[in-house]
């Protein structure tokens, strides 16, 4: 399910650029819901997209609840790839270690792999666009 990739995708990212991020969730009442979700992402079996959503819509609206939204979602718009990095065959990027997740970090954002904060910080996989 798209929706779950793309909120887990968004939050990771928020984890990783914001540590305090997970005491902030805590405090606004949905630490549980945020255990849950990253013991469920980062584990072995595939989670339960449903839950992955519900747990993504509680953090959210406890957030949202003390006036911090966009923690889980974002608008969908398109976003071109930077000038100069399309259709070149060896675009490098990092991908979910997991891939339970839509988080892409450029080159450019990071000069080493990045961590994923749901996988207990095992790095990103590298990935690189196949020739044209």
């Amino acid at each position: 399910m798209a929706a779950a990739r793309d909120g887990a995708g968004i939050l990771c990212g928020q984890l990783s650029r914001w540590p305090d991020l997970h005491g902030i969730i805590r405090d606004a009442g949905a630490g549980g819901e945020l255990d849950k979700l990253l013991a469920a992402l980062g584990g072995e079996d595939e989670p339960d997209q449903d839950q992955v959503l519900a747990w993504l819509q509680v953090i959210e609206d406890a957030c949202a609840s003390k006036g911090l939204v966009g923690i889980t979602s974002r608008e969908h718009a398109f976003r071109p790839l930077p000038a100069g990095l399309f259709p070149a065959s060896d675009l490098s990027a990092w991908v979910c270690p997991r891939g339970r997740c839509d988080r892409v970090v450029l080159p450019d954002e990071a000069q080493a792999p990045p961590a994923c904060v749901v996988a207990g910080g095992t790095p990103m996989r590298p990935f690189t666009l196949p020739p044209p």
